[in-house]
């Protein structure tokens, strides 16, 4: 049997967020797919894997292990501690915007006719979980916070050169989008460590 088309004049009746809210949810989402990314990215760079090698060990796991693997890793490979210390600050950021961001994506939408307000409410198989009213401000914010620590840990993958030449333009504190508090601690580690080469596979 033939799949069943949809019609051209088939039209939506479900409910949906106002337009600049699902903007956000859009920014949230394509942030989130960037960030899981820098996450295996870095994980391989502590490890000492090329970019072939890593993709299969870390291929299908969870940004949540990801993170504690991470600190693991650069704890046994004696990762200089204020960039552990960073990264444990991004990661414990990152789980909670996480579980906000997981609210905006998989939770069911609706509006009340009567306020004219978004509102996110758990799916039925979370009735533990309460629901909501959502402005688009808050879900901008879950946004910008994503992309704020997109940045971290891309601060944290800048290739020697990289890291050497924000050193000597911006200082210790790093360039406004690629933050680097971990050279402004007490005897800083040299800037030439951990981050990977400039030769990326």
């Amino acid at each position: 049997m033939a799949k069943l088309k949809r019609s051209e004049d088939f039209k939506d009746t479900r409910q949906l967020p106002r337009e600049e809210i699902m903007l956000e949810i859009g920014r949230i989402a394509i942030v989130s797919a960037s960030i899981e990314d820098l996450l295996h990215s870095l994980y391989w760079q502590f490890a000492g894997l090329n970019d072939a090698v890593g993709s299969v060990i870390t291929g299908d796991a969870r940004a949540n292990r990801l993170t504690e693997d991470l600190i693991r890793i650069a704890r046994a490979a004696k990762i200089d501690q204020a960039i552990i210390d960073d990264l444990k600050d991004i990661f414990s950021e990152y789980a909670l915007l996480a579980m906000e961001r997981n609210k905006f994506v998989h939770w069911i939408w609706s509006w009340n006719t009567k306020t004219r307000q978004d509102r996110i409410d758990p799916p039925a198989y979370k009735p533990t979980h309460q629901g909501k009213y959502v402005t688009t401000p808050e879900v901008a914010a879950v946004a910008d916070d994503l992309v704020w620590i997109e940045h971290r840990l891309l601060a944290h993958l800048l290739t020697k050169t990289e890291l050497q030449n924000s050193l000597a333009k911006y200082g210790p504190a790093g360039a406004p989008d690629a933050p680097t508090p971990w050279l402004e601690k007490p005897n800083p580690p040299n800037p030439k460590l951990p981050s990977r080469s400039d030769n990326r596979q």
